[in-house]
């Protein structure tokens, strides 16, 4: 029986029970394709909600690189099942996420630190 996803999602964290099943939901014999979280809640019998899709996205994280996904792409996928291209362009895209996160806290500092040194020079 899966765990209860919006009761987990909550606390912040999935057991591994659940990160099993998930990884092996994905990496069954004749699944190729990418698989929506909203699919893969269905297929358990779990109501379709925003609150258990990021329950679904926890479970994701927890996968230690067996499955991947992430914005921009139409689902989850098993890691194994990814051909090169796809592999490549999840990647590369990762990365691309990555920098623009980087960017996005060093121009923040920048406005913070600013406001800092204003906040300063008034004491």
């Amino acid at each position: 029986m899966i765990s209860n996803p919006t009761a987990e999602y909550a606390g912040g964290r999935v057991s591994n029970a659940d990160v099993e099943k998930f990884v092996s939901f994905m990496q069954a014999e004749g699944r190729t394709g990418w698989t929506t979280a909203a699919d893969y809640l269905r297929s358990i019998g779990v109501e379709v909600n925003e609150d258990n899709k990021r329950w679904v996205r926890l479970l994701r994280r927890e996968t230690a690189g067996r499955v991947l996904g992430g914005p921009g792409f139409p689902g989850y996928k098993a890691t194994k099942k990814f051909t090169q291209a796809e592999y490549d362009h999840w990647r590369k895209a990762m990365l691309a996420q990555s920098d623009d996160m980087k960017s996005s806290v060093e121009t923040a500092d920048s406005v913070f630190d600013t406001k800092a040194a204003v906040q300063q020079e008034m004491l």
